[in-house]
Protein backbone atom coordinates (compact mmCIF):
# COMPACT_ATOMS: atom_id res chain seq x y z
CA UNK A 1 0.00 0.00 0.00
CA UNK A 2 2.94 2.35 0.56
CA UNK A 3 4.25 1.80 -2.03
CA UNK A 4 0.90 2.71 -4.68
CA UNK A 5 0.94 5.96 -2.50
CA UNK A 6 4.59 6.63 -2.67
CA UNK A 7 4.06 6.06 -6.64
CA UNK A 8 1.02 7.89 -6.77
CA UNK A 9 2.36 10.93 -5.08
CA UNK A 10 5.62 11.05 -7.32
CA UNK A 11 4.27 10.46 -10.45
CA UNK A 12 5.35 6.97 -11.09
CA UNK A 13 3.67 3.75 -11.94
CA UNK A 14 2.07 1.76 -9.39
CA UNK A 15 0.41 -1.49 -8.45
CA UNK A 16 -2.83 -1.65 -6.75
CA UNK A 17 -2.45 -4.30 -3.47
CA UNK A 18 -3.22 -8.06 -3.99
CA UNK A 19 -6.24 -9.24 -2.18
CA UNK A 20 -5.49 -12.17 0.49
CA UNK A 21 -7.01 -15.75 -1.04
CA UNK A 22 -7.51 -16.90 2.67
CA UNK A 23 -9.61 -13.93 3.47
CA UNK A 24 -11.94 -14.34 0.64
CA UNK A 25 -12.03 -18.03 0.95
CA UNK A 26 -13.00 -18.15 4.88
CA UNK A 27 -15.88 -15.66 3.68
CA UNK A 28 -16.97 -18.01 1.15
CA UNK A 29 -16.85 -21.03 3.55
CA UNK A 30 -18.82 -19.15 5.87
CA UNK A 31 -21.40 -17.90 3.48
CA UNK A 32 -21.95 -20.65 0.89
CA UNK A 33 -20.16 -23.96 2.57
CA UNK A 34 -17.36 -25.79 2.26
CA UNK A 35 -17.38 -27.21 -1.09
CA UNK A 36 -18.04 -23.65 -2.44
CA UNK A 37 -14.64 -22.22 -0.60
CA UNK A 38 -12.77 -25.29 -2.02
CA UNK A 39 -13.88 -24.49 -5.54
CA UNK A 40 -13.74 -20.80 -4.72
CA UNK A 41 -9.71 -21.44 -3.92
CA UNK A 42 -9.21 -23.56 -7.32
CA UNK A 43 -10.59 -21.30 -9.36
CA UNK A 44 -8.89 -17.95 -7.63
CA UNK A 45 -5.27 -19.69 -6.63
CA UNK A 46 -3.41 -18.46 -10.12
CA UNK A 47 -4.84 -15.01 -10.63
CA UNK A 48 -2.84 -12.16 -10.80
CA UNK A 49 -5.37 -9.96 -8.18
CA UNK A 50 -4.63 -12.82 -5.19
CA UNK A 51 -1.85 -14.04 -3.34
CA UNK A 52 -1.71 -17.37 -1.43
CA UNK A 53 0.07 -17.62 1.54
CA UNK A 54 0.49 -20.79 3.54
CA UNK A 55 0.31 -19.28 7.16
CA UNK A 56 -2.92 -17.33 6.22
CA UNK A 57 -4.42 -20.31 4.85
CA UNK A 58 -3.81 -22.26 7.94
CA UNK A 59 -5.10 -19.98 10.24
CA UNK A 60 -8.35 -19.47 8.15
CA UNK A 61 -8.35 -23.57 7.90
CA UNK A 62 -8.18 -23.57 11.75
CA UNK A 63 -10.47 -20.95 12.57
CA UNK A 64 -13.23 -22.33 10.45
CA UNK A 65 -12.49 -25.60 12.64
CA UNK A 66 -13.17 -24.55 15.60
CA UNK A 67 -16.53 -22.59 14.53
CA UNK A 68 -17.35 -26.35 13.57
CA UNK A 69 -16.81 -27.54 16.58
CA UNK A 70 -18.45 -25.12 18.08
CA UNK A 71 -21.08 -25.36 16.03
CA UNK A 72 -21.30 -29.20 16.54
CA UNK A 73 -20.93 -28.68 20.51
CA UNK A 74 -23.86 -25.85 20.86
CA UNK A 75 -25.77 -28.82 19.11
CA UNK A 76 -25.30 -31.24 20.96
CA UNK A 77 -26.19 -29.86 23.83
CA UNK A 78 -29.35 -28.36 22.79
Amino acid sequence: MTTAITGILSDQPYGFPLKPLAMFMKKTIENEGIEKGILFYKEHKDLDDYYVSEQELIVAGYKTYKQIMLNLQLKYLN
